[in-house]
């Protein structure tokens, strides 16, 4: 996520005192110039609107367009029509027409319709033509700085999220490493580590939390930067078997069964540690139902199931508490969560949500309803077995 741009917008809109003026007679422009100008307000003057245009689309920035109704080959209308469908920063601009007579009903609907926020009649009387452009533009400043206060605010949010996601994920995998130190320890005491398989699986625990854990932390800064993601044809089977494998400490007295019923990798398109990460909260969240209800052997089963011609479905299964209420899409918003008694966030299915959608997949959950478990999902596309390296050694001079 890049930094901001709205005190840059706050900037221009506030001290660009710009007016377009748009006129067929030469004297008419002359003289909105001269009234605009001792206001200090700068002002560039066009006698068409295609002229007005293509003023307009040179970028700068303009906080008034004043324009002249009846003009040869295309009038003051057209160029609300033109305006009305370019782009933002062009759309906004507030116009105001002029008129050699007061208008008709249906003239003035039909400008109005089309974006212009007033009109001023010919003979044009200074005073009044003064006042009412320095209300169009008063206004319209006080538009654009609203929203970007409004935008910033949004974005000063979105960073709260982050940093909040961030601390989340980085919480899990340090419960992770210190449940592996634990075991350590606790190996030490009683045979030596290099003799003591529980030692040797969580030292191994301890390298692989570690490295996933500054992977997170290096992927948080890329996300923040907006660097996009590493997609890539991977084993499905191969990155749950490291996961599971990450997790049967952390998971126990709970037992995590995964197996599949064909040989098949089961190839996906995703990024190696968003995957993890979503697995990884998944299996966390089905330990937290397990608990809760007061099982002390609970099974977590994770399966690989078809989803259409297309993808393949994780789905992780737990005997736990279930669903005490109807899941809506708003647990996939931040902060909303159906553990908030026992100290939940609401942040890891929302940042789970995040990491599926960057991976063109996404995430569903489903229960029977309390005590009847409940199934995290994660759906992602499949992807071609990619091909092995071509061995070039054969074709190398000398071989």
């Amino acid at each position: 996520m890049t930094a901001p741009s709205n005190s840059i917008l706050v900037t221009d809109t506030v001290e660009c005192n710009r007016i377009l003026l748009v006129d067929d007679v030469q004297d008419n422009l002359d003289l909105m110039a001269a009234l605009m100008d001792a206001e200090g307000y700068e002002t560039i003057g066009v006698s068409s609107v295609d002229a007005a245009l293509a003023e307009l689309s040179k970028g700068r920035p303009f906080n008034l367009v004043l324009s002249d109704i009846s003009m040869p080959d295309k009038t003051g209308f057209d160029l609300l029509r033109s305006m009305s469908i370019s782009v933002e920063k062009i759309r906004s601009i507030p116009v105001l027409l002029i008129t050699a007579v007061m208008p008709e009903d249906e003239n003035r609907i039909t400008g109005l319709t089309l974006g212009a926020v007033d009109y001023i009649v010919r003979p044009i009387a200074n005073q009044e033509l003064v006042i009412r452009v320095k209300h169009a533009i008063d206004s319209y400043v006080a538009f654009k700085n609203l929203r970007a206060t409004l935008e910033s605010s949004e974005s000063l949010a979105m960073s709260g999220r982050m940093l909040a996601a961030a601390n989340h994920e980085i919480s899990n995998l340090a419960a992770l490493i210190l449940v592996s130190a634990e075991q350590v320890i606790s190996s030490f005491s009683t045979s030596s580590v290099g003799q003591s398989e529980t030692g040797q699986q969580a030292l191994k625990g301890l390298t692989a939390s570690s490295r996933l854990l500054a992977q997170i932390c290096r992927n948080m800064n890329d996300f923040i930067g907006q660097s996009s993601l590493r997609l890539q044809p991977l084993s499905l089977n191969k990155l749950i078997r490291e996961v599971v494998d990450l997790m049967s400490l952390t998971s126990r007295p709970h037992r995590i069964d995964f197996r599949t019923d064909t040989n098949d990798l089961h190839w996906v398109h995703c990024d190696e540690i968003r995957l993890k990460q979503v697995l990884i909260n998944f299996i966390l969240n089905a330990v937290d139902a397990m608990n809760e209800c007061g099982k002390e052997h609970g099974i977590i089963t994770i399966r690989i199931t078809e989803d259409g011609p297309t993808c393949w479905k994780v789905r992780v299964v737990d005997t736990g508490i279930g669903l005490i209420r109807k899941m809506e899409r708003t647990e996939f918003l931040p902060f909303e969560t159906t553990k908030s008694m026992r100290g939940g966030k609401g942040l890891g299915l929302w940042l789970c949500a995040q990491f599926a959608a960057s991976m063109n997949g996404m995430i569903s959950l489903e229960s029977d309803g309390p005590s009847a478990g409940a199934s995290a999902n994660l759906n992602l596309r499949r992807a071609e077995k990619p091909l092995p390296p071509m061995d070039i050694s054969s074709y190398l001079v000398g071989r």
